[in-house]
This record gives C-alpha cells, structure tokens and sequence, in this order.
C-alpha cells in the first residue's frame, strides 16, 4: 500500500507535535496559493475569450 503522507510522527500517529501542525498549516498554505492560482489563471482566460467574442461582433 502507498505511504500517504510525508511525515509521520513515529510516537503515535494520532498525537500530532508542533512540527507536524507547522508542516500541516505550510502544506495548506501552498495547496490554497495553488488554487487562487487556477483561479486567476481561469478567471483571466474567461476574460480574454469574452474580449475575443466582443471584437468579432464590433
């Protein structure tokens, strides 16, 4: 079976220490600048195909 996570606290998997939390919050971190990413880079190609639109009718 594949290991899922990239750290693991070799205590006991249930009982979470600061450095896993700080790992948590960095890796959500990212995960969330990745999506406002996506985002703004379909945000901004919707708005191009609309100006594309715009300019064949004018």
């Amino acid at each position: 079976m594949t290991q899922v996570f990239t750290h693991k606290n070799i205590d006991n998997n249930l009982n979470f220490n600061s450095l896993d939390l700080m790992l948590c919050a960095k890796i959500l971190e990212r995960e969330r600048e990745r999506e406002r990413e996506r985002e703004r880079d379909a945000s901004l190609a919707l708005t191009k195909q609309n100006f594309s639109k715009i300019q064949i009718f004018l």
